[in-house]
């Protein structure tokens, strides 16, 4: 009992030093503030407990999903905001279910599917310690900027060679594809298989999916440009409700589906966007340890249009949260192979960051003050990481800005490039 009230007098000691952290006096920054568009709000982290003995975790929403993980009674899982839309009967324990599937993530970072009627949701205020403890544990972890522990095998592996012959084959498969037939993608994943998996190492397999989503990309820009997307606007309002839309209007819409696209929304049109849950239940442990991270965080950001005609759809503090993964991730794998692209998308937002953009600037147009939002996502850094690289050399961003009355100037503009220096380069 002794140890239950210390551990809740601790969350209660937590949730006040972050909140502080997040409502810092500003007063040079609150007037004449123009506010950041924050249409994509992400959504409170929610968390479920487990309420049967052995409870399977699936690659897909059904009876005959292969099982990812079991979990035992009483283990609490994150909700992933994604549900099937039908439920599964089912007899257990001589008692009939028919309940939906919910998508979830275990404390391993496994995603998978869960059957509804054996998990429950945690009431709000044992949600909410739940949220503390686990995001104080991920900013630990990630404030730690040191390499991480490997296995000699996990060591081996990183340091094989790409079999460039094997690649260079694939390319030219891709390259004689049909970019405007949406099936050419489902003949890619085939080759993919054919030729990587089992066959080849773990970087070799990484270059292959580079090359793979390189190929991708461009049937899906394609597929945008010579559609008419009119038909579709109808599904905007049920894509803005459960973050995706039916597949099912026609044989094109089921073909798109079957080969990894699906809807999104952009600036409130309906579009083609990538369906990454699709692409990554193909590829994700076929990849290596670097390549499922870079994943990680690539997958929060697309196909979510988090910048759209200069403007930014995302709080600054979101901003903030995906620059320390990326730089984490620059500095942890140094060797990935897809490493120029993770600097590409640290130095991108650590751009934005810093400078804003041409309709969200981060100083106000006519006063030349720093805005609120974006002080409060450097504090973010500076007060959650006071001792990694990053944390101190925003500390010294912050303090410039201070000395300068919040405005930007030659001096700042020059503690802006130091930044973008030190975590870039």
């Amino acid at each position: 009992m002794r140890t239950s009230y210390v551990r809740f007098f601790f969350f209660i000691v937590l949730s006040i030093y972050f909140y502080s952290c997040d409502n810092q006096e500003t007063t040079p920054l609150t007037n004449t503030q123009t506010p950041v568009t924050l249409t994509q709000e992400a959504p409170p982290r929610r968390f479920m407990e487990t309420i049967t003995r052995r409870l399977r975790v699936r690659e897909t929403p059904d009876l005959e999903g292969t099982v990812l993980h079991i979990l035992s009674d009483g283990v609490l899982v994150e909700f992933l905001y994604d549900s099937t839309n039908f439920t599964t009967e089912i007899i257990y324990n001589r008692k009939t279910y028919n309940a939906h599937w919910y998508k979830i993530q275990t404390e391993e970072k496994i995603e998978g599917w869960v059957y509804a009627a054996f998990v429950q949701f945690l009431p709000k205020e044992q949600n909410q310690k739940v949220v503390i403890q686990r995001e104080t544990a991920e900013l630990l972890e990630a404030a730690n900027e040191e390499r991480p522990e490997f296995t000699k095998k996990q060591q081996k592996q990183m340091q094989e060679p790409v079999n460039e012959g094997s690649i260079t084959n694939y390319k030219n498969y891709l390259a004689n594809l049909d970019r405007s037939n949406p099936n050419s993608i489902g003949q890619a994943i085939n080759r993919f298989t054919t030729l990587f998996i089992n066959h080849t190492n773990e970087n070799t397999r990484d270059a292959a999916y580079i090359a793979f989503h390189n190929f991708y990309t461009n049937v899906l820009k394609t597929l945008q440009n010579s559609t008419n997307m009119n038909q579709y606007q109808h599904l905007a309002t049920e894509i803005k409700r459960y973050q995706r839309a039916t597949m099912q209007s026609d044989a094109f819409t089921r073909s798109l589906a079957a080969n990894g696209i699906n809807f999104g929304l952009k600036n409130g049109q309906v579009v083609l966007a990538e369906d990454v849950d699709f692409l990554y239940r193909v590829f994700y442990r076929e990849c290596s340890i670097p390549m499922r991270a870079y994943m990680n965080q690539y997958q929060l950001e697309v196909p979510n249009f988090w910048l759209d005609n200069e403007t930014l759809l995302i709080a600054p503090k979101e901003l903030a949260r995906w620059t320390l993964s990326w730089n984490y991730f620059v500095a942890t794998y140094p060797d990935f192979v897809w490493h120029a692209d993770a600097k590409r998308r640290l130095d991108k937002q650590l751009n934005i960051l810093l400078q804003g953009t041409e309709k969200t600037p981060a100083f106000d147009p006519q006063t030349y003050i720093l805005k609120a939002e974006f002080l409060q996502a450097y504090r973010h850094i500076t007060d959650n990481y006071p001792e990694s690289k990053i944390g101190r050399t925003f500390t010294e961003y912050v303090q410039t800005l201070k000395r300068n009355d919040w405005k930007i100037s030659s001096t700042v503009t020059e503690a802006q490039n130091k930044v973008l220096r030190l975590l870039v380069l």
